[in-house]
């Protein structure tokens, strides 16, 4: 029921304006799972935490509790908005969920917890009287003692929980920034040197071979099986038909387009549409000569060039 609520809130309220926008399915995918797995949750543990911390507040002395909460809020707050996925590997994608569900819930939970300190504390003089006149005062505040220690020692084990998780990840990504960074300067140095070759109109085979180099380098590190098998075919036998070998050349133009993981405007943007318009009329025009094949070609890899440049390892879907 209260989490029905808050997914309605979330939803309604706080991403209505997120929500107005275009997402693709996969965009939509992520933002469901994060407002049902991550959010809600620890919006639900929050409000829980904080609903049984108020005997505490109201038998014992608040600031006790504000001196452990302000540097606990300031770590969570701190290890929550520097966190980020981004290049977190496909498989640990679940486990990517749990590292800022922990991360999340112990901001919400500090978040909350401070919202009644402050409460409470303003609002003092208005019932301490009558917190001091119940009966059973010793039996109230022990009880009171037990429940803050268990919620704050909860909150403590929700940072370590997600500082536990985030450094397991950072060990898996190592040395993975510093190798896409090899891959596409290497990659953005083929693509520049094929597209000049192709432009001082060399033969059918060598033209052919460049070609196949060049998405050779941009396929293999996807582990693109197919396209690495036909960026081979131009590699070991450049001197196919040209007809054969244009076939292969568009085959994977359309697959490197396929793989841009772009929104709409973007893709409406020169580089994008300058390779959708290149391929159309490689499409379009088969009796062209090879020379004006090669000068097409040419413009296709300096603007893929272009797109890797400017968007990195963000450009691709993880396959």
């Amino acid at each position: 029921m209260i989490e029905r609520f808050m997914s309605q809130f979330l939803r309604k309220r706080v991403l209505k304006n997120f929500l107005k926008v275009d997402l693709s399915q996969q965009e939509e995918e992520i933002f469901n799972s994060s407002v049902e797995g991550k959010y809600c949750p620890a919006l639900v543990k929050g409000t829980y935490c904080a609903i049984l911390v108020i005997p505490a507040l109201l038998f014992l002395d608040a600031g006790i509790i504000v001196s452990v909460l302000i540097p606990v809020t300031m770590v969570a707050g701190t290890a929550w908005f520097s966190v980020s996925l981004a290049s977190m590997k496909r498989k640990f994608e679940g486990f990517g969920l749990e590292l800022t569900r922990s991360l999340f819930s112990a901001f919400v939970i500090s978040l909350l917890m401070l919202l009644l300190v402050t409460v409470f504390s303003l609002t003092r003089p208005f019932w301490e009287s009558f917190i001091n006149n119940l009966p059973y005062q010793f039996e109230a505040s022990l009880a009171s003692a037990g429940m803050g220690i268990v919620i704050v020692g909860y909150l403590l084990y929700q940072i370590f929980l997600g500082s536990l998780k985030y450094d397991i990840n950072d060990a898996m990504l190592t040395g993975q920034n510093e190798a896409a960074e090899l891959y596409f300067k290497k990659a953005l140095s083929v693509l520049h040197k094929t597209a000049e070759g192709l432009r001082e109109h060399r033969n059918l085979q060598v033209a052919n071979y460049l070609i196949g180099i060049c998405f050779f380098e941009i396929f293999d590190r996807m582990k693109l099986t197919e396209e690495v098998e036909k960026a081979n075919n131009l590699i070991f036998l450049p001197a196919m038909p040209q007809q054969e070998a244009d076939v292969i050349a568009m085959d994977m133009i359309r697959r490197f387009l396929t793989l841009c993981d772009l929104t709409s405007d973007e893709k409406e943007h020169k580089p994008y549409r300058a390779i959708s318009d290149e391929l159309k009329c490689l499409m379009d025009n088969s009796d062209e000569n090879q020379e004006m094949k090669d000068i097409r070609l040419s413009v296709v890899f300096e603007e893929m060039a272009a797109l890797m440049e400017d968007k990195g390892e963000s450009l691709f879907k993880k396959a």
